[in-house]
């Protein structure tokens, strides 16, 4: 887990993409981590993306992405564009003992592709025009079982979950089955657009099987969609305030 909410400027040299090479040679060193399997991340711009650019993380599982609260969004797209490409290659250098590092084991090449849980905290951030940076790392999230959105713009997220085709090819994150909503003032036409998506999945046959609601107001849950909820979900869950 890297956190710190404390500092608002960063060092010059974290923004350097040579940050971490090996004196004398252009190629990057990653810090390899294979048995990585959980990663959070709340870090300004700039430290965020090396810490994804020079780490080696091929075993990752859970990820938590959580946009700085002074990033901008070219800053977010950077970052989307880092976790969605080739992770880091490990050059063989001219010395006989620094080895290329086995890679044959490594069952995706960007960090998203592996990932089976992600957390998206996205509080300080507009989101609801920012269509291709979401649908860009939705479709490198071929493992995603769960989805865990919690900020204001959860519309923005859901929207692109949808096929408006109603070809199953042109489906999001097929193998998702659980996913989890955090809002502030979660009212009915939030919950009713989450519940359409579990009813589209569902007519699509690829369905859900739990919706978690978090920050609901005592008595703003939708009657019809709590009902729909117990007869077509293993599990739904909604916490009020």
């Amino acid at each position: 887990m890297f956190g710190d909410t404390t500092h608002l400027d960063t060092d010059a040299a974290w923004n350097d993409p040579n940050v971490g090479s090996t004196s004398g040679d252009n190629s990057m060193v990653p810090i390899k981590l294979p048995k990585l399997r959980q990663l959070d991340v709340l870090l300004p711009n700039a430290m965020a993306l090396q810490i994804y650019r020079n780490c080696y993380i091929p075993a990752l599982k859970r990820l938590t992405f959580s946009p700085y609260h002074h990033t901008s969004w070219e800053d977010v797209d950077a970052l989307v564009a880092q976790l969605a490409g080739p992770q880091p290659v490990i050059c063989t250098l001219a010395s006989s003992e620094a080895q290329l590092f086995d890679t044959r084991n490594q069952s995706h090449s960007s960090v998203l592709a592996g990932i089976e849980q992600l957390c998206i905290n996205h509080y300080y951030l507009d989101w609801s025009t920012a269509s291709e940076c979401i649908d860009s790392a939705y479709c490198n999230l071929h493992q995603l079982t769960s989805l865990s959105l919690r900020g204001t713009y959860v519309p923005a997220f859901i929207n692109l979950l949808f096929a408006p085709t109603g070809r199953r090819c042109d489906l999001r994150l097929p193998q998702l089955k659980t996913l989890a909503i955090k809002m502030n003032n979660c009212d009915h036409p939030y919950i009713r657009h989450v519940c359409a998506l579990a009813w589209h999945r569902k007519e699509m046959g690829v369905p859900l099987r739990a919706l978690i609601f978090r920050g609901v107001r005592r008595g703003r849950f939708p009657e019809e969609c709590l009902w729909w909820c117990r007869e077509n979900l293993e599990t739904s869950i909604y916490f009020e305030y």
